[in-house]
């Protein structure tokens, strides 16, 4: 009967040691995985300022390569569309654009309060500003939506990393918690037995 008791110390002294290596390999990845997170982030916000200079370069006229060249022209193209969208917004507003410092200007105002020329009457044709609302609309929800879906999918991602350390802990935990019972039981029953004895 000893020996079942002393095997079964064992084992359970070997169970929370694995459980222990376990978790401990589950922390350790997921500081990993910050890190890499973290460093992937760092190399976005380079690569953004890299686009940003090289973008600058294409705008200054400097030659670029057949790609770089395309990938400008394609971002020129949306700051032209939206140049032109945040002109209808103003518009939606009764807000004008100072002709002369390029400033969004309020309605009310008859001269522009930053360099002080004088604002042209606004006019607005409701039927265009409309239709393009709608597709700028349109656009910006399809982003929204997929952002969206992005970070739920980091999210659930993150739970399942969280719950699975919760997990292995709990099972730590109960390995710790038999093994002690067990080793009270032994202990008992040593006793029990030296009183026999005795």
């Amino acid at each position: 009967m000893k020996d079942f008791f002393e095997g079964l110390g064992k084992y359970i002294g070997e169970t929370a040691t694995t459980v222990g290596n376990k978790a401990g390999e589950v922390i350790e990845t997921q500081k990993l995985k910050s890190q890499v997170r973290s460093l992937a982030h760092e190399n976005t916000v380079d690569l953004l300022e890299l686009g940003r200079g090289v973008y600058e370069q294409y705008k200054n006229g400097a030659a670029l390569d057949e790609k770089a060249e395309g990938l400008c022209e394609a971002i020129s193209s949306r700051e032209e569309s939206i140049a032109e969208f945040e002109e209808k917004i103003s518009a939606i507003r009764g807000a004008g654009k100072c002709p002369n410092c390029g400033k969004t200007v309020a309605k009310e105002m008859v001269f522009c309060p930053y360099c002080g020329e004088k604002m042209p009457a606004v006019t607005v044709d409701d039927e265009d500003v409309f239709a393009d609302y709608e597709e700028f609309a349109g656009e910006e929800a399809e982003k929204t939506v997929a952002t969206a879906e992005a970070e739920k999918s980091a999210a659930a991602e993150d739970e399942h990393l969280a719950d699975e350390t919760e997990d292995i802990k709990l099972r730590e935990e109960d390995a710790s918690l038999f093994e002690e019972e067990a080793v009270k039981g032994e202990a008992a029953r040593s006793q029990e037995a030296a009183e026999e004895e005795a």
